[in-house]
């Protein structure tokens, strides 16, 4: 199974210097949450693309596509999600803008992620591979151990190591 991660250009945090762009944003923490939560079992591929940084595949092969959504990006998203969804590919969205405004966001993909995901992501990829996906997964409230779910393990992604 190969998951597409994407992180759309929100346009934000950029200097502009003349004819010179660059870009000003860290390495988004929701994306590496994201393929960390996934199952480590043979034949997952994960693919983790900033759309600020990098160009986003838009004939990429995968087989579901996450785009996480900032108020900011909401417009890109959901084309991005047009067009993963016209190409056959089922899509999630997640993120602040999902959680804020669901009604508007699931009119835009095949399921939706309100709230955090440390426990919605892992239950939504186990229901995508049995294919009973659901329209919306909603995280738990927080409890006192907030990050008692978030892995502590080393990851390699594209050949980054990170912890």
């Amino acid at each position: 199974m190969r998951i597409l991660l994407i992180m759309p250009d929100a346009h934000m945090h950029k200097l502009r210097l003349g004819p010179f762009v660059r870009s000003m944003r860290e390495a988004p923490l929701t994306l590496t949450t994201l393929a960390a939560l996934a199952p480590d079992e043979p034949g997952l591929e994960l693919k983790l693309v900033d759309g600020s940084v990098d160009r986003i595949p838009l004939d990429d092969p995968a087989d579901l596509v996450a785009i996480s959504v900032l108020t900011g990006c909401a417009r890109p998203a959901y084309a991005l999600a047009r067009h993963y969804r016209q190409r056959g590919i089922p899509v999630v969205l997640g993120g602040v803008h999902v959680s804020i405004l669901p009604g508007e966001a699931s009119a835009h993909a095949d399921s939706i992620v309100v709230g955090r995901g440390e426990r919605a992501w892992p239950q939504l990829l186990a229901d995508f591979r049995r294919g009973r996906m659901k329209r919306v997964y909603r995280e738990h409230p927080l409890s006192d151990d907030v990050l008692v779910d978030v892995p502590a393990r080393a990851a390699t992604f594209n050949g980054v190591a990170g912890t």
